[in-house]
């Protein structure tokens, strides 16, 4: 059995912490909504429920992750601190951009922007899937929306 120690450990913990602090802010997202009717709450609880989903897959990657796979995931500090860099700086252009050229062509660019970094090296391979996943991903953010939870998006230059 491979022990956790060092960096990895401390990961899987934040991990942990992380699950049970989402699965928390999901149930007390429930508990506020049930006065509600169910046409007002939909929004909030389709929101809790993938934040609980989120919730229990770090608890799945903090307690249930095989021990075979902890030797080959280990991170340096570098490379968490880089990505999470990264990601912060993405979310901020995404932000800023989602007002001026709509939120599902800023969607569309920020979710090519985080497949091309995180799915090295970047290729023509690359480049189409992150398309493709950046397609659906607007997709399914379209249906949810617009459609299922009849929400206005920011339209921005490209309405």
């Amino acid at each position: 059995m491979t022990r956790r120690s060092g960096l990895f450990f401390v990961i899987l913990r934040r991990d942990f912490l992380e699950g049970l602090g989402f699965l928390l802010f999901s149930g007390i997202i429930f508990l506020f909504t049930s006065p509600l009717t169910w046409d007002a709450a939909l929004f909030p609880r389709t929101m809790a429920a993938i934040i609980a989903f989120v919730g229990c897959v770090l608890l799945y990657n903090a307690i249930g992750m095989p021990a075979g796979l902890m030797t080959k995931q280990k991170a340096s500090s570098d490379t968490v601190l880089s990505r999470g860099l990264v990601a912060t700086i993405t979310l901020l252009c995404f932000w800023g951009l989602h007002q001026t050229l709509g939120f599902y062509a800023s969607s569309f660019l920020f979710a090519i922007a985080f497949f091309l970094f995180f799915d090295r090296p970047v290729q023509i391979k690359t480049v189409i899937k992150a398309v493709i996943f950046s397609l659906i991903l607007n997709l399914l953010l379209y249906v949810l929306f617009y459609r299922a939870l009849r929400l206005m998006t920011p339209d921005g230059l490209l309405a």
